[in-house]
């Protein structure tokens, strides 16, 4: 089966994937797909499986815009890796999954670029884009710490919740609020009448 079919038959059951860098053909991918399965039915769950490898902060942004017009539920599970992008996919969501070994990186974003030398700028060109890597860091804050305090996103006032890279797989966030169960990966792909527990059951 190629991986087109895959996506295909994914669809067909209201399941979308993201297990590749974030860049513009995965996140107009992704859009076009939560868009159309809304259409179609804007009552059933939308299934959002999330593995991030990195990718562009500004199309997860972009992403996440379209994920909050969607008027049926998405239920995000982790399974896999999941970065500061994939963390904030997750907090969009209405629902939070991630299985037991799932790995929940925790760290700001970054550029190689070197914005200061022997104490001096090193130029303009660099200075702002530095302050355009701190308003993109800003933005993904207010997403994830906006769930995680249960707090609308436009009213939030942001605060950092992390000071040093850290990694941790999913059962060590139970409870921490970032997501809302831990799940047994076995039983996401068992079928249509899948329930998860005490949540929205994923085939339905």
């Amino acid at each position: 089966m190629t991986s087109e079919e895959t996506l295909s038959r994914c669809f067909d059951r209201r399941i979308l994937l993201c297990d590749e860098t974030v860049s513009d053909p995965c996140v107009s991918r992704l859009r076009i797909g939560f868009i159309n399965l809304n259409l179609l039915e804007s009552v059933r769950p939308i299934r959002f499986y999330i593995d991030t490898r990195g990718g562009d902060v500004d199309e997860v942004l972009r992403l996440i815009s379209t994920m909050d017009t969607i008027d049926a539920p998405i239920i995000g599970l982790v399974d896999g890796r999941c970065d500061m992008l994939g963390m904030s996919l997750l907090q969009s969501c209405d629902i939070r999954f991630a299985t037991r070994f799932a790995e929940f990186k925790f760290e700001k974003i970054s550029s190689s670029t070197s914005f200061r030398y022997a104490g001096q700028d090193h130029g303009e060109r660099h200075t702002l884009y530095g302050k355009h890597l701190q308003q993109r860091q800003e933005k993904l804050d207010r997403v994830i710490v906006g769930k995680r305090e249960g707090a609308g996103l436009r009213s939030l006032r942001l605060k950092e919740f992390y000071e040093q890279y850290a990694v941790v797989c999913g059962e060590d966030l139970a409870g921490s609020g970032f997501i809302d169960e831990i799940v047994d990966s076995s039983g996401c792909w068992a079928g249509e009448d899948v329930m998860l527990p005490g949540k929205i059951g994923f085939g339905r």
